[in-house]
């Protein structure tokens, strides 16, 4: 039992250096983005943060309110208005009732259109679709159909699985999708070809989407800048 307990410790150990590696190589914590629907109003901040200190096993930065919450001011990341995302690893994490709702599945390949057609010419970046508690397959399957429309590259979605306090699947799924992403050459990048001429007048996400940067401050999508 101490044995199989003590294997388990070491290879998630392992499989957290290989992530930090790989991260640290793509440009750093500024360079994964957590993309997550949110209720209207709700404070998207403490969750994203919570599962980013998940995924690295370290603490994330200080957050502020997203959202209009009573008695604090939302403060908003230097891109947060602009058209420019410098994502290398990007996690878009959805929920049950994807595959159900017409409405979910509208807004979240919108999003994903948005946040690809915002990334910048280059190398394509790594992409996990990740399924929170409440998904079931076919939600799995419409959120991979989304992500890999946009992002083609081979090898570079990846799909897994989070429930709080057990990251390693979500931590295997972005160093796999990493390693790929890191193969490609500087000429196969994404950015450009879906961007259309409503993009670049502004944000166009989707209202009820949020942002996490592991670098920066949250913010929410679909507002108007303050």
């Amino acid at each position: 039992m101490r044995t199989g307990q003590g294997a388990r410790r070491g290879m998630a150990a392992a499989d957290l250096q290989e992530l930090r590696t790989l991260v640290e190589r793509a440009g750093g914590r500024r360079a994964v983005l957590l993309v997550a629907e949110v209720a209207e109003g709700a404070p998207a901040g403490p969750a994203l943060a919570a599962f980013a200190r998940d995924l690295l096993d370290d603490e994330a930065p200080r957050v502020a309110c997203p959202g209009p919450v009573p008695g604090c001011r939302a403060r908003r990341s230097p891109g947060a208005g602009g058209r420019a995302l410098g994502a290398r690893l990007l996690l878009v994490l959805c929920g049950g009732g994807a595959a159900r709702d017409r409405g979910a599945r509208t807004r979240l390949r919108e999003v994903v259109r948005d946040v690809r057609g915002r990334l910048p010419a280059g190398p394509p970046p790594a992409v996990v679709g990740v399924l929170l508690p409440g998904g079931d397959g076919e939600d799995a399957a419409v959120l991979d159909a989304a992500l890999r429309w946009h992002f083609p590259a081979p090898g570079t979605v990846q799909a897994a699985r989070y429930s709080p306090g057990s990251p390693g699947d979500c931590r295997a799924a972005a160093c796999r999708a990493l390693r790929a992403a890191l193969q490609h050459p500087a000429g196969t990048g994404v950015g450009g070809p879906f961007l259309s001429p409503s993009l670049t007048r502004g944000p166009v996400f989707t209202v009820g989407f949020a942002l996490f940067s592991c670098g920066i401050f949250p913010f929410s999508v679909g507002s108007t800048p303050s």
